[in-house]
């Protein structure tokens, strides 16, 4: 139980650096009108979909993020969530049948597909496809480590429950992409 909670932890907080697809820079200057900055100057803006994105500044960098209030529930976090669950299942080849590999690249590919339609300023889908190639290939890298120190090879257990999450992801998925919105990875979990 302990070794599949810490799996799943790290699918949710292995990528760090995960692209959003906004350029928080271009999107507070080009909405300035519409930033809220509060007195100890914490920027907000409220965008469509009912997801606000923040702006802090400390040490004089900005730190940005943005938190989905949205009754679908956060894009992002099951875009981390699924390009990480991706990576395992490319892993662990020998427990996997080839469709529930499938299943989790159309899911991870869907979810892409919407990120890129919600970018800001909008990307090719080239300049995407490469953000989620190279994020695809560290989580990879994350995940050998895991398995090779923790299991020694791929247990059976995490076939069952990385295609429980695919499976529950993929009904899921119309409602959580029904409205166009910025897409966050908050609240995860």
């Amino acid at each position: 139980m302990y070794k599949t909670c810490l799996v799943w932890g790290i699918l949710a907080l292995a990528s760090p650096a995960w692209s959003q697809g906004i350029d928080y820079d271009a999107l507070f200057t080009d909405r300035a009108d519409e930033v809220s900055v509060d007195d100890k100057g914490l920027h907000s803006l409220a965008t469509a979909g009912d997801v606000t994105l923040y702006r802090a500044k400390e040490d004089g960098k900005w730190y940005n993020w943005g938190v989905d209030r949205s009754d679908q529930g956060s894009v992002g976090c099951a875009a981390k969530v699924i390009t990480n669950l991706r990576a395992v299942a490319e892993i662990c080849t020998e427990i996997f049948p080839a469709s529930q590999i499938e299943l989790v690249k159309d899911v991870d590919q869907k979810l892409m597909a919407f990120e890129l339609a919600n970018s800001y300023p909008p990307l090719s889908e080239d300049a995407q496809k490469r953000r989620i190639e190279e994020h695809a290939a560290r989580g990879k890298d994350v995940f050998e480590q895991i398995v090779t120190d923790q299991y020694g090879a791929c247990p059976k257990r995490l076939e069952t429950d990385v295609i429980r999450l695919a499976r529950n992801t993929a009904v899921n998925l119309p409602d959580l992409l029904e409205t166009p919105r910025f897409v966050v990875a908050n609240p995860c979990f």
